[in-house]
């Protein structure tokens, strides 16, 4: 299971949708987008930016424990904005609440 499928599942599932009904070109198209979502989250490599993504989306999680800290203002505006480009992009929304 996807980290990043956690914090935003749509593209996930549209690729495994789109795979199932034969359509891999658009499956393909809609893979590249979900790479893209997992590079903008960093992978997994540093959890506050799940935690942030998740707040941005609306899912309040709370902040990192010790010792790991919190993204400063200016990267969570950065991810924010890359975010928002993304979500445009694969056509979902970013905000849910």
């Amino acid at each position: 299971m996807s980290g990043t499928a956690g914090v935003f599942p749509e593209p996930f599932v549209t690729v495994y949708r789109l795979y199932s009904e034969g359509r891999l070109k658009e499956a393909q198209m809609m893979q590249k987008i979900c790479v893209r979502f997992c590079d903008a989250l960093r992978c997994g490599s540093n959890m506050s930016y799940f935690k942030e993504a998740l707040k941005i989306r609306g899912i309040d999680v709370g902040g990192m424990r010790s010792p790991q800290l919190d993204l400063e203002r200016q990267q969570t505006e950065a991810l924010e904005k890359r975010l928002e480009i993304l979500c445009n992009d694969a056509g979902i929304p970013l905000k849910l609440f």
